[in-house]
């Protein structure tokens, strides 16, 4: 075949396809380049708005994420920095040894519920967190900030008077 096809190289060289053939070539070209042109734009903006959109989506939580967390440390640095929070580690290290006090006494004379006593300290304890997350929402409040020193008293006198009358019954 190949030899045939070398021995009659002319005459397959000589014949011109129909003036038709070229017009259609030419008709397909023209289509798939339109098609390319309209599909490689679209594709571009959808991939660039669905960059931009990521982007901005990033900006946007990390600057929501450093407001809420800066807003957090300037407070706890401030509280941290305050009277506050001396006033509260004082009343949180003895309202721990009068617990302990509290929890070690047993007295046969005394009609001590301890259930009753410790559902009481846990209002306190419900009152004071529910004042802890108003402060997170209005920072350096002083009213919530006397509030929970009271909240903090009263916890402490309460325990005291207990452990007073136990102890007197004892």
């Amino acid at each position: 075949m190949e030899d045939f096809i070398k021995q009659n190289q002319s005459l397959f060289n000589s014949e011109e396809p129909n003036e038709e053939h070229f017009e259609r070539f030419k008709n397909r070209l023209e289509k798939k380049q339109a098609k390319q042109k309209i599909i490689m734009p679209q594709k571009t903006f959808s991939i660039a708005a669905v960059i931009a959109f990521m982007l901005f989506s990033a900006i946007l939580a990390n600057l929501i994420y450093k407001n809420v967390h800066t807003d957090n440390v300037k407070m706890d640095f401030e509280l941290a920095n305050s009277d506050f929070f001396e006033i509260q580690n004082y009343y949180q290290v003895n309202f721990k040894k009068e617990l302990n006090e509290l929890e070690q006494l047993n007295c046969q004379n005394s009609d001590l519920n301890k259930n009753e006593i410790f559902k009481e300290l846990q209002k306190f304890e419900q009152n004071q967190k529910e004042l802890e997350s108003e402060l997170m929402q209005n920072n350096k409040n002083e009213i919530i900030i006397n509030a929970m020193i009271m909240n903090m008293q009263e916890r402490s006198d309460f325990l005291n008077n207990i452990l007073n009358k136990v102890k007197e019954n004892c």
